[in-house]
């Protein structure tokens, strides 16, 4: 069965406290990959963590989540090539 614990689709462990570098490293070798995005889970803003091979992109927008967060603007993520930028609802970009 798979389910949010153990399916690399709905996994959230990558904002607890208890996950370490190399639990990162092994699901990346195990799925032959490099590097994961995460989104489902909202992030401050477009961030990296674990030696730059998690990518945290699910932000708040405006109209969402008043009650919780602070009033920002909209970010995203933007791969060209070999560099990743945190784009802004203006049209600018970051490298991250």
């Amino acid at each position: 069965m798979t389910n949010y614990e153990t399916s690399p689709y709905w996994y959230r462990g990558y904002f607890r406290d208890d996950l370490t570098q190399d639990d990162v490293n092994k699901g990346l070798r195990k799925f032959h990959a490099q590097k994961v995005i995460v989104g489902h889970t909202i992030q401050s803003e477009v961030n990296w963590s674990f030696e730059e091979k998690v990518i945290g992109i699910d932000v708040k927008h405006p109209k969402d989540y008043y009650q919780y967060f602070p009033q920002r603007k909209s970010q995203g993520l933007l791969i060209e090539g070999a560099n990743y930028y945190r784009v802004f609802d203006d049209g600018s970009k970051e490298l991250l």
